[in-house]
């Protein structure tokens, strides 16, 4: 199996610094090195990284000019040389993150079309040429994740997803003696951080790489993200502390998740401090909603009704909601004044993994009290806090409860109690109760978290028919 792309030395260190998103250190190093396919890869992936951590413009603006450039010194290879194939598979792959990144999805599924058939057509001819497992690895899996209002495209064009498949790509690629094994690992715990819900593998994934690069900035930002994830407030912000103050300032999506972790903690200022800072520096859109209404809400948590209402008017004239937390945060602006302060603090407090606070925070809330949402919020809260510690047996009826409670209601709180008791059940090794409650995780519509839970949903589902 070819193992290699025959990177000299002096590739394969620029290619770690900017997958340590040590950028600044890796431009003079990219300035040195001749015009190639290689060179073309680096900066391609050094300007997709900038993109998607800043979102400024400028990079996508930088990508687009050069991409002709890139594309030449790429198309110097000979066709036989199995590297060009990839190269140029890659940069379509690429080409169709930005679009989706940018909101053309069907645009960007045509060019996930194109880069997959390129590297069918290839693997078909040879499957051994292990660099081609990145590309296919990502594309199978961004397959399986297409959100149910495309899946029609993707039928369209032909395309089958393999979630499976991609995963067992990506890993053997992580294994191997590659030069994009790193690069593989990293995108493997990206989407266990994330679309696949596993922060517990991720942060697995992620601490394997820091034993091997410790001065891996988005190694130690992806690590402390997965233990948010997973419930470890604390281990998160200790992680996350480790983050020099100047590459901090390179990476706004640190500050947010500071701001996340000092909010979970209930250390209102410093929530706010840092929600501040990632408002002041990141150039997009995305999560800034977001940011305002937990700015908000940290006022709210304090009894400071005008500052509460002053953040949530500046967080309401913020126009796009695509991310799933600005979407959430829509709802949240809408009814923020009538939260019960313990469930909001409840809900809080368990996402940082601070148990016994978080119970102490529903003992003050009075079921007899609440009606609604509220009700069905408090029986959902107290059944996570009992499922997250491990007391499964103690989660059933209050996710029942909730489930119950939501019925006909557009509340994720009912959608996502469905998805975490058909987990027990499955766990339980209750196939067909496990079955049910997944079709009535995604049975539940207008929902912010939708598209996430319905994908975990089915994914969890076509687990249980291959079983």
């Amino acid at each position: 199996m070819q193992t290699d792309l025959g990177w000299q030395p002096s590739v394969v260190a620029t290619h770690e610094l900017i997958l340590q998103y040590r950028l600044s250190e890796a431009k003079p190093l990219l300035a040195t090195l001749p015009s190639s396919a290689e060179k073309a890869y680096l900066l391609n992936l050094s300007d997709f990284l900038q993109m998607i951590y800043t979102e400024d413009d400028s990079f996508y603006e930088n990508y687009l000019s050069n991409l002709h450039e890139r594309r030449t010194w790429i198309e110097e290879l000979s066709d036989g040389d199995a590297g060009k194939a990839f190269y140029l598979a890659d940069m379509k792959l690429q080409e169709a993150l930005f679009k989706i990144k940018f909101g053309d999805y069907l645009s960007g599924l045509y060019s996930l079309m194109q880069a997959h058939n390129q590297i069918d057509e290839l693997q078909n001819r040879d499957d051994k040429i292990l660099p081609f497992l990145k590309s296919s690895g990502v594309i199978n899996i961004l397959i399986g994740l297409t959100p149910e209002k495309y899946e029609w495209a993707i039928r369209l064009i032909g395309l089958q997803s393999d979630i499976a498949r991609g995963i067992e790509q990506l890993t053997r690629l992580s294994s191997s003696n590659s030069p994009l094994a790193d690069e593989a690992l990293i995108i493997l715990g990206y989407f266990y951080a994330y679309p696949l819900h596993e922060p517990v593998k991720a942060s697995a994934l992620f601490s394997q790489i820091l034993e091997k690069q410790p001065n891996s900035t988005l190694s130690r930002f992806m690590l402390a993200t997965s233990l948010n994830k997973a419930h470890k407030g604390e281990q998160a912000l200790t992680t996350l502390s480790k983050i020099s103050a100047d590459q901090q300032k390179k990476l706004a999506p640190v500050y947010y998740l500071f701001g996340d972790l000092y909010l979970e903690k209930m250390d209102m200022a410093k929530a706010r401090e840092y929600y501040a800072m990632f408002i002041q520096s990141c150039n997009g859109e995305s999560f800034k909603k977001d940011a305002m209404s937990k700015i908000a809400a940290s006022y709210y948590l304090e009894n400071d009704t005008p500052s509460a209402n002053s953040w949530s008017e500046k967080a309401a004239k913020m126009q796009r909601s695509t991310t799933e937390p600005d979407r959430n945060a829509d709802v949240f602006l809408t009814e923020m004044n009538q939260y019960p302060i313990p469930l909001l603090k409840a809900r809080l407090l368990t996402d940082g993994g601070y148990w016994k606070e978080a119970q102490g925070q529903l003992s003050v809330a009075k079921p007899s009290e609440l009606d609604g949402k509220w009700l069905c919020e408090y029986y959902y809260r107290l059944a996570r806090l009992y499922h997250l510690q491990g007391e499964n047996f103690e989660a059933i009826p209050h996710y029942q409860q909730a489930l119950k409670l939501s019925e006909r209601q557009p509340w994720y709180m009912g959608a996502n109690a469905a998805l975490q008791l058909g987990l027990i059940m499955k766990n339980a090794g209750k196939a067909k109760e496990a079955k049910w409650y997944f079709e009535k995780a995604m049975a539940f519509d207008n929902h912010p978290y939708k598209a996430s839970i319905d994908s975990s949903a089915e994914r969890e589902l076509a687990r249980l028919t291959s079983d």
